[in-house]
């Protein structure tokens, strides 16, 4: 038996805590999953909280600063997670 809120009481406050937390995992990974977690992120972004929003937001921007976003095509995708995120939902 799946009990979803006895899991979340454990891993986080809500959903979006646990979408944060995978998302600073995978940013900057070197993976194909990460490059899939980042096109996923893109579709569940406007279902977050408004803080993980600006926090997913700001981090990628700092990233983009820092050219930690992984290997170009890793890069490619999170650029695009930003521009999807931009052009949406601001």
């Amino acid at each position: 038996m799946v009990d979803n809120e006895k899991i979340m009481s454990y891993i986080g406050e809500t959903p979006s805590d646990l979408v944060f937390w995978s998302f600073r995992y995978f940013l900057g990974r070197r993976t194909i999953h990460a490059n899939v977690f980042a096109q996923n992120l893109a579709k569940a972004y406007p279902y977050l909280d408004d803080g993980t929003q600006s926090m997913i937001k700001r981090e990628i921007e700092r990233a983009i600063e820092l050219d930690d976003l992984g290997d170009e095509c890793d890069k490619e995708v999170w650029l695009d997670v930003l521009r999807n995120i931009s052009i949406k939902f601001n």
